[in-house]
């Protein structure tokens, strides 16, 4: 059997891909190295280090704020609207604004709770996976009964590629919450990045009988058939198998992008069409997809995995909307 490389998983069907904003609520809730944690967020490449300039109803948050520096829940309210208009609008400058703001909370209070699990999902959401695990971990302490931050932390695990650490969290979540959908589609796609196949297909199954609606339902079939494509691809070790390889052979860029495409737990149930216009260049057309309205972040996140994972290779790949064919995003470029 050969297994396809598989990106990353970075959501469930209930993916927080592109709602950060959802995150904070009045349920959600470290220490002095908070405050470096967020300053080595706005210090990363990727990121625009213009500073946010509120307007509106933000300027006059941030005004009551500065009149009452020492009033958490007025920096916390400012930091959550910062956070929602980052991610709505597309703005990162708006989202390092609620990190810096968040941080400022925990200053003053090193176990707010609603701003170590803020800290948390934003870290998580801008790929900086080992801050999320940190300040996961230590929201847990505060609120260890909260079953959908441990199994956002099973993720965190998950993406960070400690498979072994994701799968325990999630077996227990599993074993607590036996109706809980997310847990255990996320074991099921834990035991599939950590080789157990036949498990990963038996817990997708479970998940499958436990989704709620058409949209999980329809993550759960696309995960199980990559499972039983796999299982039908041959084992590059068997000779047999290699001579049909030989005979057939597609050039190893396109195969990668393929694979790539094909594993990917949001793009592979989208994906209608690869066509090739050059040696190096590829159009993807993609189904109910909205290009227009990815914000920076989840574009960003997008690009930095796939590069991730076809490193070797000097693409240029262009994802397009089937439904809206003048909606381009450069998933990968050779500059």
């Amino acid at each position: 059997m050969k297994l396809l490389p598989t990106a990353v998983i970075v959501v469930l069907a209930s993916a927080i891909l592109w709602g950060m904003a959802s995150f904070i609520s009045s349920e959600t809730g470290v220490s002095e190295e908070s405050k470096k944690i967020a300053n080595k967020e706005a210090e990363k490449p990727s990121i625009n280090e213009a500073s946010f300039v509120p307007t509106g109803s933000l300027l006059r948050q941030k005004e009551s704020v500065e009149n009452d520096p020492d009033n958490l829940e007025l920096r916390f309210a400012y930091a959550e609207s910062l956070l929602r208009t980052g991610t709505s609008n597309s703005d990162v400058s708006a989202i390092i604004s609620s990190i810096a703001e968040f941080t400022k909370v925990l200053e003053q209070d090193p176990k707010h709770s609603p701003s170590l699990l803020a800290l948390a999902r934003v870290s998580f959401e801008t790929g900086a996976v080992e801050n999320s695990i940190s300040y996961f971990d230590r929201y847990l302490t505060i609120k260890p009964k909260d079953k959908r931050a441990r199994n956002d932390l099973a993720l965190a695990y998950m993406q960070a590629g400690d498979y072994k650490t994701s799968i325990a969290i999630l077996e227990e979540l599993t074993f607590r919450h036996q109706d809980y959908f997310e847990s255990r589609f996320g074991l099921a796609m834990a035991r599939r990045l950590g080789g157990e196949s036949k498990q990963a297909k038996a817990d997708a199954e479970v998940a499958f009988n436990l989704a709620s609606t058409e949209r999980q339902k329809e993550a759960v079939k696309t995960f199980v058939s990559t499972i039983d494509l796999e299982a039908e691809s041959p084992d590059p070790s068997d000779p047999k198998a290699s001579e049909v390889t030989a005979s057939a052979t597609i050039p190893e860029h396109k195969q990668d992008l393929e694979n790539y495409l094909k594993s990917h737990s949001i793009l592979s149930e989208k994906l209608v069409t690869i066509s090739w216009t050059s040696s190096d260049k590829a159009e993807v057309v993609l189904k109910d997809f909205p290009i227009a309205g990815m914000p920076e972040i989840a574009k960003q996140t997008f690009q930095a995995k796939a590069k991730a994972s076809l490193a070797k290779h000097n693409l240029v790949v262009i994802l397009t909307e089937r439904e809206n064919p003048s909606s381009r995003f450069t998933l990968l470029t050779t500059e």
